[in-house]
């Protein structure tokens, strides 16, 4: 008999608006139709608008996007999202499925707690780091909300680790075993890298230029500077795409740092580019504060390419067993030098770290196999 599962995500490709959305929930849900096809994916995509004239639902290919009406004022949060619930139970009236899964504890986690109350099925949630402890902390006061959501889910997938302590003491529950559940990524794991050879003195980073305050670059430039200043020798190639204006601005900031001859802007590359130049550097440097995931950091990896990355984001709680890079406690341009010197002088360090997560094949965890496999033993455990 044909089981359906029911996805509730807020950042989901329906059609509806043309800003660009993650893949992460799309790509698991897709992974697991095309290897589980006798299990069936009904997606509802919310979309958030303060226009009340503009609330609709209309069918997408695999689902239903709903726009509905909210403000940014806490009182109002949770009697929009009631009222956003309303609305779903109507469209999808009649429907059977046999578990909600909730991509998000805070937004999706209270509608998809009510749909699966309704249609009496169970309920997991996925637990992303960026958005739920930011929602957390904003609606500190309105704790009793999340509390039984939490604990009534049959499940919780954490693609966000390092959110645990933050989200286990807002909804009051002694720390649990985790499960650890990241988004997929595209890496080739069949093909073993060997060990460098010789000592680097080349850093990579890839970025989106629209991006570069959110990303440290501009904390990463003095960082480079700086290190010029003590006649330590590194370069830094900076992969990545963005607008022209702003292209041609850090370009400007670089020469002005006097460091044009130290760190280089480059274009985009394919993955495989990409990743041969990953291989031979000495590290992905990429200080990024709010970083939803950072494939970029596990495609690094796949390669022998360590990381440099900040605390209580990203991939933060993924690699506490490995000695695979540099975790920044903040953006500090004297914090980020001290890690590019640690990288460079450690090179033999941090590749034996490498060396035995490969041993481990830890890595395999965010391939789509493991993945997929880890989902469809949860959904069998409960449907």
């Amino acid at each position: 008999m044909t089981k359906t599962v029911l996805h509730v995500h807020q950042d989901y490709p329906d059609g509806v608006y043309q800003y660009p959305y993650t893949k992460a929930v799309s790509n698991l849900v897709h992974a697991v139709e095309k290897s589980h096809p006798e299990y069936k994916h009904y997606v509802i995509s919310i979309n958030r608008t303060a226009n009340p004239f503009k609330v609709k639902w209309q069918p997408f290919d695999g689902g239903m996007a709903f726009v509905y009406w909210g403000i940014p004022f806490q009182f109002m949060h949770f009697i929009t999202l009631w009222l956003a619930t309303l609305l779903i139970r109507f469209a999808i009236r009649g429907q059977h499925f046999d578990l909600v899964h909730s991509h998000k504890l805070t937004t999706e986690g209270f509608i998809g707690a009510a749909l699966a109350k309704v249609k009496k099925c169970p309920h997991f949630i996925s637990i992303r780091g960026g958005s739920d402890c930011y929602n957390l902390k904003r609606f500190a006061r309105f704790s009793s909300f999340y509390q039984p959501i939490y604990q009534n889910a049959k499940q919780i997938f954490w693609v966000s680790p390092w959110a645990a302590p933050i989200v286990q003491s807002s909804v009051a529950v002694e720390t649990q075993p985790m499960l650890l559940f990241p988004n997929i990524c595209e890496i080739d794991l069949e093909s073993h890298y060997s060990s460098k050879q010789h000592q680097s003195d080349r850093f990579i980073s890839v970025i989106s230029y629209d991006q570069y305050e959110r990303k440290g670059f501009l904390q990463l430039l003095e960082a480079m500077s700086q290190l010029k200043e003590q006649g330590v020798y590194a370069t830094l190639d900076i992969y990545g795409y963005g607008s022209q204006h702003v292209f041609e601005m850090l370009k400007t900031l670089i020469k002005n740092a006097n460091i044009h001859d130290r760190v280089f802007l480059k274009g985009r590359l394919s993955q495989a580019e990409l990743r041969s130049e990953m291989s031979q550097s000495i590290a992905m440097v990429l200080p990024s504060m709010n970083e939803t995931f950072g494939m970029s950091y596990i495609e690094a990896l796949s390669v022998g390419c360590p990381i440099m990355y900040m605390a209580d984001t990203g991939v933060d709680g993924f690699f506490s067993n490995y000695n695979i890079g540099v975790k920044l406690n903040s953006q500090a341009s004297s914090e980020i030098k001290d890690g590019l010197l640690n990288l460079i002088q450690n090179q033999s360090v941090f590749q034996h770290g490498l060396q035995q997560m490969q041993k481990d094949q830890y890595l395999k965890l965010f391939t789509a196999d493991t993945l997929v496999n880890r989902y469809m033993s949860e959904l069998k455990r409960f449907i």
